[in-house]
């Protein structure tokens, strides 16, 4: 859009320019249609106005969606540091909870476990030291 404008602009210039050096020209020449071009200064100076509009609509635009972009983010932030505290807490206690159970199954697994209660097995129909 920027470019767009200053084209516009360029060309708004070259016009009066133009306009203006026709005006001093010599009389005998024929003269160029100075109201045709004074009418097209005045459409491009129309759309350079509207462009410039919707640009200014454009810019709050991004604005608005920026700050929303930078309220998300730092959400985010917020809560990827406070998932990280989180985790950083529940790492000691996953330690402390695997060594006992690292430990008992260990235990069962030795031969020097033998359970001293009886355990009904359905299955096999009798009970059995498991």
């Amino acid at each position: 859009h920027n470019q767009k404008i200053r084209r516009l602009q360029g060309q708004a210039q070259q016009l009066n320019s133009k306009i203006n050096r026709i005006r001093h020209e010599d009389q005998s020449q024929q003269p160029p249609d100075i109201a045709a071009l004074e009418e097209e200064v005045e459409t491009k100076k129309e759309t350079l106005a509207v462009m410039s509009a919707n640009l200014e609509e454009r810019r709050i635009q991004t604005d608005k969606v920026e700050k929303e972009y930078d309220q998300v983010k730092a959400a985010f932030v917020a809560q990827k540091a406070k998932l990280l505290e989180m985790r950083e807490s529940i790492e000691p206690l996953e330690a402390e909870l695997q060594t006992p159970h690292q430990a008992t199954a260990l235990f069962a697994q030795s031969k020097a476990f033998r359970p001293t209660t009886p355990i009904c097995c359905p299955a096999r129909g009798a009970l059995r030291f498991c």
